[in-house]
């Protein structure tokens, strides 16, 4: 998939915790990344989309 890609953030909760994504040029998630309030990497995800937005594979755990 040739898309432009547009990162974004979501907010911090309570905990500290923040998840940086990554969208395709239709607006689907196709990478996430949430770390600790220290910055490690708590978790990573990595999504392929066909070309009707639908999930076609998903690595790393949700």
């Amino acid at each position: 998939m040739n898309a432009t890609q547009d990162q974004g953030r979501l907010g911090g909760g309570q905990d500290g915790n923040r998840i940086a994504y990554v969208l395709d040029a239709s607006g689907n998630r196709t990478k996430e990344d949430a770390k600790d309030p220290q910055g490690a990497l708590k978790r990573s995800m990595n999504r392929a989309f066909d070309a009707l937005g639908r999930a076609q594979q998903a690595t790393g755990r949700e």
